[in-house]
């Protein structure tokens, strides 16, 4: 048992421990109330705090249970980097018991998604409708058009729920949810006066406006009373109402909001099918969500994520990605890059396998463009029979490997691998053969290669490629390029196409071959024919 004097000091200890976490916790919410901070800010932090005591979390869930709105969704992002499943744990009985936004619900819920804890049934999901609901009435505000269903939505969700999607409103929408409070004041008179009741809490100037907002379009006696006593209580606080500059800015902020454009980027496919989707869609004038897509031509929808970000915080990102060196990225209408994940949605049913929930999201959010494109964007700029009758591009493509990966195509495939030991025994053969024997065994299993390769399924999949190939040739100013890309991936679904006779297949075998031998043939006087045969691919793989 531990002594009267040691329990006091460790006792001292984790009180200098807590204070220690707790001051990193002021600063970070002290910096981020100032300025968006990156991700990897918050990452840092709390390293810092594991680094004190590995039970800093303690101290984190008491400075949550205190902390406002915003100071909430700043701690959700130092819980992301934490493991365990302590903080799920304190998440899901917050979201069972207290109000809070949808943004900030649907933090928790990315929160849950990524954590390998037992989630309560129907909890998820909850927060996802959530945030559904209040994104479908925040557009329903801009655009002024906010039908019974809508209202039926809200006032279906419980009491909390309710609150919390009408302090979000406020935030985000300012005086303009005015008209959706209004709106649910008609439909159920007893909900319509809790949302105002909530407005009339924040006793600051924008929540008058607010209530004049409600009152211009209600002309309740009631509400004329509640403005008289608000007007009062503003100038106490020192807060004097000018109602010429009031209504001034109450008819600009009436005024329809013009959100920035949507905006997509789109990265080359690699060599195994893998590409990355970015899909941009402002929700409010300084709020985006951003989904973060992965797809692959063979395998469909691999990755769909969706994060919240600030304007400043999307503008770096974008910034970002476009110097990113590693990856190659261009700028696309965002119907296109919608019709680019629906494809990959279809490959994934088609195999069996379901389609990530996130894509709900997607769909409602970029309702507008879903299905509006039929076929690939490259047929829009170039036209195909025009590209074919081009028959000097049948002969001419080595410029079409010279800045590619293409080659890779058939590098990395089981069967490149197995027919370069066959083709290096046949090349190097320790039976004595002239050379023209030795050329002509190369060159029929250059032909064999091809042959069995190019089946029918790679030859869609490598035209589908070729297509976005060119699109990327094209986007970038180089349309000679991209109607070679064109002609090569148009020549693979040809009806008389035969693979020996094909260049463009020729050329992928051969040039995979001299990659084999430049990786891994040796001169050494011992070995057949001065190389020796690849015996371990894992090195490239």
């Amino acid at each position: 048992m531990a002594s009267k004097k040691s329990r006091k000091t460790q006792q001292k200890t984790d009180k200098d421990f807590n204070t220690s976490v707790y001051q990193i916790l002021e600063e970070v919410l002290r910096a981020s109330l100032q300025e968006e901070q990156l991700d990897s800010y918050y990452s840092n932090k709390t390293k810092e705090m594991l680094e004190i005591t590995e039970a800093c979390f303690s101290t984190i869930a008491k400075r949550f249970q205190k902390a406002n709105q915003k100071e909430k969704e700043i701690l959700l992002k130092l819980m992301k980097h934490l493991k365990g499943i302590e903080h799920i744990q304190f998440l899901q009985d917050f979201v069972r018991k207290e109000m809070f936004l949808p943004r900030t619900g649907h933090a928790i819920f990315e929160l849950f998604t990524k954590s390998d804890a037992i989630i309560e049934e129907g909890l998820a999901s909850r927060l996802l409708d959530l945030d559904n609901l209040t994104q479908r009435i925040k557009q329903a505000i801009t655009g002024g058009k906010i039908d019974t269903v809508l209202i039926k939505d809200f006032t279906s969700r419980d009491m909390l729920e309710r609150e919390g999607i009408i302090h979000q409103l406020i935030d985000e929408s300012d005086v303009q949810c005015s008209a959706f409070i209004v709106k649910v004041l008609e439909f159920d008179e007893k909900k319509g006066w809790e949302a105002i009741g909530y407005v009339i809490q924040l006793n600051t100037i924008e929540s008058f406006y607010i209530l004049e907002a409600i009152y211009d379009q209600n002309n309740g006696k009631e509400i004329e009373k509640i403005l008289k006593k608000k007007a009062h209580a503003l100038k106490q606080k020192g807060i004097k109402i000018d109602f010429d500059v009031k209504k001034e800015k109450k008819t600009s902020v009436l005024k329809k909001v013009t959100l920035p454009d949507p905006r997509a980027f789109i990265s080359r496919i690699d060599a195994e099918g893998y590409r990355l989707i970015f899909l941009i869609k402002p929700v409010t004038a300084y709020e985006t969500k951003i989904f973060n897509i992965v797809t692959n031509d063979m395998k469909g929808l691999q990755k769909l994520e969706v994060t919240n970000a600030f304007r400043k915080e999307t503008q770096l990102f974008i910034e970002k990605l476009l110097a990113d060196t590693r990856a190659e990225f261009i700028e696309t209408k965002p119907e296109n890059a919608v019709f680019l994940v629906e494809e990959a949605c279809r490959i994934t049913e088609e195999q069996g396998s379901e389609v990530n929930a996130t894509i709900e999201q997607m769909k409602k959010l970029f309702s507008d463009v879903i299905a509006l494109r039929k076929q690939a964007y490259i047929y829009d700029v170039l036209d195909e029979e025009a590209v074919l009758q081009q028959q000097e591009r049948a002969s001419n493509v080595e410029e079409l490997f010279d800045d590619s990966d293409i080659v890779f195509w058939f590098v990395l495939s089981d069967i490149a691998k197995e027919h370069w030991e066959k083709l290096s025994n046949a090349a190097y053969s320790p039976l004595v053969l002239s050379d023209i024997q030795k050329q002509e065994r190369v060159q029929q299993l250059h032909v064999e290669t091809a042959q069995q390769f190019f089946t029918e399924q790679r030859r869609r999949i490598f035209k589908r490629r070729l297509e976005e190939l060119a699109f990327f040739h094209y986007s970038k100013g180089r349309k000679e390029e991209a109607e070679q890309a064109l002609y090569a991936g148009c020549s693979l679904t040809s009806p008389d196409f035969l693979a020996e006779k094909n260049n463009f297949c020729m050329e992928m075998i051969t040039r995979g071959f001299n990659f084999f031998e430049s990786k891994y043939g040796t001169k050494d006087k011992s070995s057949y024919g001065g190389i020796k045969t690849p015996k371990d691919f894992s090195q490239f793989v």
